[in-house]
């Protein structure tokens, strides 16, 4: 492995940044990751140079030129039950209830339609579907004309949504 640290910015941060060290299976010993950047600290470097994983000072990274990368985002997992988008011929997305993944299939992902939303909470028959790919579903912002009219400086009446 690359030499590399994750700079910890502040408490809840150097959690997270303990755990995807700890999840790549090094042994973090009894860091927490409280040495921060928020506190001013020095040695608020996490990560592995030669191969071992300590919190490191930017003297240190230097000397080794270690790589400082920032914490990956979680990869997105979706909840039995929630509303997803899903395709299998890309620009041919669909809107339904995710069940469950199948781990190395050709059609992972299983969901059961809105039309049978109700059957599957109440536990009774419904009919599953198979998909290639699936995504969160885009999330919406609702306003009021309203609030839209406000934010241009216009009366509702002088505003005209367009397509």
């Amino acid at each position: 492995m690359k030499n590399q640290v994750i700079e910890a910015l502040d408490k809840v941060h150097g959690k997270k940044v303990i755990e995807y060290w700890r999840d790549k299976g090094f042994d973090t010993e009894a860091w927490d990751g409280s040495f921060t950047k928020e506190d001013d600290y020095i040695k608020r470097y996490y990560g592995v140079i030669n191969g071992y994983f300590d919190n490191y000072s930017m003297q240190h990274i230097k000397k080794y030129n270690a790589e400082i990368i920032t914490l990956p985002e979680p990869e997105w997992k979706p909840k039995r039950g929630e509303r997803v988008l899903v395709w299998n011929i890309e620009g041919h997305e669909a809107e339904a209830i995710f069940i469950a993944e199948i781990e190395g299939g050709i059609f992972p992902y299983v969901t059961v339609s809105f039309e049978d939303e109700g059957n599957f909470l109440k536990g009774e028959k419904f009919l599953t579907y198979e998909w290639k790919n699936m995504k969160p579903l885009p999330q919406v912002k609702e306003v009021t004309m309203q609030e839209i009219a406000e934010k241009f400086g216009v009366e509702v009446e002088q505003l005209k949504i367009k397509k």
